[in-house]
């Protein structure tokens, strides 16, 4: 530390040599001193406690013969001088209960700017109306004159994007990185707010919506899929409204069954930070078993396959193709192959709808 000091500021070398020989000064009386001090506590800690425990067993004795202010002045004088010893060191600690306070001061920086932080950010607006009990029913989703943005000042990253998705219809999004594809996602969740336009949802603006209900009826399989620590169990179902054979029924379907009742736990089975005892693949699978748990009317897969490899994938995409059939399916993904099933095709380029393949609902003008 002291050489990487000096490199970038020389003239330190000049304050250092006084520094350092006033330290070493300092030492060099100060041990002795110190080692002084703590053998005369010693020694007269010694007579103090031989004292306690004579008076203490010649109770009676003391007693008897009217002696006991004597022997209590002798224990007053003996601790007095031991105390001498013993207080002499708290300069130091004072001295160094000084330095921590004026240390944790400063280090209060840290709590006061994240203070500013928490009290700058904006946060997400939870108020709105409750949806039908049954909302989404039938799944449409309709993207209306779409613009979003980041943040004030940034270049839009979707421009006015209009297109229908029909009840129980899977779409591929595609396009470029940068494009404008996992923006569609999360103005879909209200991640990021739209500037202009609307959202509906079986015709019912997702703006007016609370948020945690909003989220709550959806279906997510993210690109790196997420479990938390903890049990299986809990990863499935962690409000516990689920029945066990609920349970096992969507992990057959995700093609996970044989594999958890392979575990000795089971469903109790554990699961470490980020689920890295699972293989990436198997992370996938049980992110789609959960979504299939919820039973969603829209699933949102934002380039899930990726990062597996094409066992899992062809896995993954059996599962949608049948366990999904009834749900309207939105997947986001730069593989080809990985969208060819779908119904319609959509192609985005620099935050702008350019045009759709097979697609028996076209966007409208």
């Amino acid at each position: 530390m002291l050489v990487l000091i000096a490199y970038v500021f020389p003239w330190f070398l000049i304050a250092l040599v006084p520094i350092f020989t006033f330290f070493f000064w300092l030492v060099r009386y100060f041990r002795p001193t110190q080692r002084h001090i703590k053998r005369l506590d010693n020694v007269s800690r010694s007579p103090l406690f031989s004292h306690l425990s004579a008076t203490l067993q010649g109770l009676s004795t003391i007693a008897a013969f009217r002696k006991q202010d004597d022997f209590y002045n002798e224990f007053v004088t003996r601790l007095t001088t031991n105390s001498k010893f013993v207080a002499k060191p708290l300069f130091c600690m004072f001295q160094y209960t000084t330095r921590l306070s004026a240390e944790v001061e400063g280090r209060f920086n840290s709590v006061e700017r994240l203070q500013q932080t928490i009290k700058s950010t904006p946060h997400e607006d939870f108020s709105g109306v409750d949806p039908p009990t049954n909302w989404p029913e039938e799944g449409q989703v309709e993207f209306c004159d779409v613009s979003a943005r980041y943040r004030a000042g940034l270049e839009t990253v979707l421009k006015s994007i209009s297109f229908s998705v029909a009840p129980q219809q899977h779409v591929g999004i595609v396009g470029r990185t940068g494009a404008g594809k996992s923006s569609l996602t999360q103005v879909l969740y209200r991640l990021l707010e739209l500037e202009a336009g609307q959202i509906l949802i079986d015709g019912l603006d997702i703006s007016t919506i609370k948020l945690d209900m909003l989220r709550s009826r959806l279906s997510i399989i993210p690109q790196e899929p997420v479990l938390f620590v903890g049990t299986l169990r809990y990863n499935l179902d962690p409000f516990g409204v689920y029945a066990d054979e609920q349970i096992w029924t969507a992990l057959e379907r995700a093609h996970m069954r044989d594999a958890i009742r392979r575990l000795p736990e089971k469903l109790d089975a554990p699961v470490v930070e980020n689920g890295n005892n699972f293989s990436v693949g198997e992370r996938q699978l049980l992110c789609m078993a959960r979504a299939l748990l919820r039973n969603s009317r829209i699933l949102v897969l934002d380039e899930a396959s990726s990062s597996t490899d094409s066992k899992t994938d062809s896995l993954l995409q059996t599962t949608i193709r049948t366990s999904f059939a009834g749900c309207t399916v939105l997947t986001i993904a730069h593989r080809l192959n990985t969208v060819m099933d779908c119904d319609m095709i959509m192609l985005m380029d620099h935050g702008t709808y350019k045009q759709h393949c097979n697609g028996t609902y076209p966007p409208p003008a």
